[in-house]
C-alpha cells in the first residue's frame, strides 16, 4: 500500500511540474493569409482549417499562445530567429528542411496551379520552360518562389516578387504579369474578395513537383526539442482521430 501511495504521489508531482512548465511557456504562432487554411475573419481573428488544428494542439498542451498573421517573408524570418516560435501552414521543401524542427503533416497535399486570365488567349504554354518566356507573380519567400527559382526562374526577369497574394492577382488583372501561382480554392476566394467573376481565371499547369511537398507546422531550431515532440505526438493523435 505504501509503495502504491508513493507511486501515486510521484505521478502527481510529475504531472504538476509538467503543467507548471507548460503554463510558463508562451508560444508565438505566426502564419499568413491562405484561404481556407489560415486567414483573418471580419473580427480580425486568425481562423481556418489549419488554424483549428493548431489551436486544438496548443489547448491540449495547456500552452499560452498568440497567433498573428504577417507577410510570408516576415513570418519566416520570425520563425527562424526566435525561441518558442511556431509557423504554419508551411511546405516542407528541400530548401527549408534544415531551417526548422518539423511537425508533419498538418494538412493533406493540395494541388498548386499556374493561373492566367481567361481572356489571355495569347498565352499558350505546355511546360515550365515555355512559361519562362513570360512573367509569374509570386509571394516573396513563399515555397512557390523557392520552387520556381530552383527550376531556373529569376527575379526581375520572369519572376515578379510581391509581399502578398492580393497584390499579385491585382497585377494579373492589370496585365502587368502573365501568371500567378495558387490553389484552386484560394484563387476563387481571391476573385470573390475583388468582386470578380469566378470564371475570370483558367488553370494552365499543375506544378506537380511542388504540390507533392508536405504541408506542416514548424518550430524554430532553438525551441526545446521536448516541446516539439509533444506537438508531434498530439498531431499524430489528432490526425488519427480525423481519418
Amino acid at each position: 500500500m505504501k509503495i502504491s501511495m508513493h507511486k501515486f504521489i510521484l505521478v502527481l508531482v510529475v504531472g504538476l511540474l509538467s503543467f507548471n512548465l507548460n503554463s510558463q511557456i508562451h508560444i508565438n504562432v505566426v502564419t499568413e493569409q491562405w484561404y481556407p487554411y489560415n486567414y483573418h475573419n471580419q473580427e480580425g481573428q486568425v481562423i481556418g482549417r489549419a488554424t483549428d488544428k493548431v489551436k486544438t494542439i496548443l489547448d491540449k498542451l495547456k500552452l499560452s499562445y498568440t497567433i498573428k498573421s504577417y507577410p510570408w517573408a516576415r513570418a519566416m524570418m520570425l520563425a527562424q530567429k526566435n525561441d518558442n516560435t511556431l509557423i504554419y501552414s508551411i511546405f516542407k521543401t528541400p530548401e527549408r528542411a534544415n531551417k526548422f524542427q518539423w511537425i508533419c503533416p498538418l494538412l493533406p497535399p493540395v494541388k498548386i496551379f499556374l493561373f492566367k486570365l481567361k481572356n489571355r488567349h495569347d498565352l499558350k504554354v505546355n511546360n515550365l520552360e515555355q512559361v519562362k518566356q513570360h512573367t509569374v507573380s509570386i509571394n516573396r519567400g513563399d515555397s512557390s518562389h523557392e520552387f520556381l527559382q530552383s527550376v531556373g526562374f529569376e527575379s526581375g526577369i520572369n519572376l515578379d516578387v510581391t509581399s502578398n497574394d492580393e497584390i499579385s492577382i491585382n497585377k494579373l488583372f492589370l496585365n502587368r504579369v502573365d501568371f500567378i501561382v495558387q490553389t484552386e480554392f484560394t484563387a476563387n476566394q481571391l476573385l470573390r474578395s475583388l468582386n470578380k467573376p469566378e470564371n475570370s481565371l483558367t488553370k494552365v499547369l499543375e506544378l506537380k513537383d511542388y504540390s507533392s511537398n508536405a504541408i506542416c507546422m514548424a518550430f524554430s531550431l532553438t525551441t526545446d526539442p521536448g516541446l516539439v515532440n509533444k506537438f508531434k505526438n498530439e498531431l499524430l493523435k489528432l490526425n488519427h482521430q480525423r481519418k
